[in-house]
């Protein structure tokens, strides 16, 4: 299984995982001609597409892919009745998609937020969790996970102080996203003997550090930390 990264801050979210013959998108947040780009224009592998939420950076262009037909895995708020769509109707919501199986569950963000437990032969569990400040469920026998390190306490207060974040901006941040130390602690309470890959998604521009969340995620978790800059490309397995 490849990963492929569309984007991944808040000027557009889009990820790929694909074993060449059969594709599942997560978010819509960047144009749909990225995503048959990176497939090299193979779309009628896309066996399905899932939606976190209703944000423009996660859901904006979902209108264009939804033109191939495939099923849409999201809230009903981001669904519009013209798509395939499947909505996301409870705590632990399943679907399956090709050979992809799917639970969505909801977190904590400012609009009705899911986070998605992803299931394919070729990778194992995966976990993906973005654009919310906490996650109150425990997920077993993972093999690889995307969660959300937006940014650092320290280096949010330090540009308030300085005018670089406005007030209101920091506040949002505070209340919706997740601060690197919350995610140090998620994946604290899961059990990483079998994860493989732990890729740091949905960074700040300006609030966050790279070099660091990388430097101290991999200290904790002992696996191996991918940043998720647009263009990343990795190969996605299981133990």
């Amino acid at each position: 299984m490849k990963l492929i990264v569309l984007g991944s801050n808040s000027k557009g979210n889009g990820y790929i995982l694909t074993t060449g013959e059969e594709a599942l998108i997560i978010e819509c947040g960047v144009p749909f001609s990225a995503a048959k780009k990176a497939l090299d224009f193979n779309v009628s592998s896309v066996a399905g597409i899932l939606v976190s939420h209703r944000h423009g950076d996660h859901a904006k262009y979902l209108p264009d892919y939804a033109k191939i037909g495939v099923k849409v895995f999201a809230g009903e708020d981001v669904l519009t009745g013209r798509e395939n769509g499947v909505v996301i109707d409870g705590p632990m919501c399943k679907t399956s998609m090709g050979g992809f199986n799917v639970v969505a569950f909801e977190v904590a963000h400012d609009v009705p937020t899911y986070g998605f437990h992803i299931q394919h032969p070729d990778m194992g569990n995966m976990l993906f969790l973005t654009d919310t400040y906490l996650c109150e469920y425990v997920f077993p026998d993972l093999s690889n996970i995307l969660i959300e390190a937006n940014f650092s306490d320290e280096i949010l207060r330090s540009n308030l102080q300085k005018g670089i974040t406005p007030r209101f901006v920091a506040d949002r941040v505070w209340e919706s996203h997740m601060e690197i130390e919350t995610t140090k602690e998620i994946l604290k309470a899961h059990d990483l003997t079998k994860v493989v890959n732990i890729v740091l998604i949905h960074l700040s521009d300006h609030n966050s550090d790279a070099d660091m969340f990388e430097r101290e995620i991999s200290g904790i978790a002992g696996r191996p930390v991918h940043i998720a800059r647009k263009g990343l490309t990795l190969n996605l397995s299981s133990l």
